[in-house]
């Protein structure tokens, strides 16, 4: 994971790298797609609604989420709160998202 480091002005001075073992989140979107019912596909969203991680083979890693694009999937991605919200996605299944940051699935 890169991200870019700014001082002050907002001049990029450096990157900040880190390595990130996400073994335990795809077990846990594979434990999901297991226990769901119907043909779902859990994915991992970043804050902006980019597909981080998915079960889907057909996902594109890192485009915006169908239904964050079509505005469903907005209000939970705007706020820190977790939860669930049942809505209708792009193509009008009632779906349900959960949803929580990372800092808070990864505390006991």
């Amino acid at each position: 994971m890169l991200a870019p480091v700014q001082d002050g002005s907002g001049r990029c001075v450096g990157v900040l790298v880190a390595n990130v073992v996400t073994r335990q989140l795809l077990n846990l979107l594979q434990d999901l797609k297991r226990r769901a019912p119907g043909d779902e596909f859990p994915c991992l969203l970043d804050q902006e609604g980019r597909i981080l991680m998915s079960t889907d083979p057909q996902a594109r890693l890192l485009s915006t989420h169908p239904d964050v694009s079509s505005g469903a999937l907005r209000a939970p991605l705007n706020n820190s709160a977790e939860g669930y919200l049942v809505y209708r996605d792009s193509l009008g299944h009632k779906l349900m998202a959960g949803y929580t940051t990372l800092w808070r699935y990864g505390r006991q």
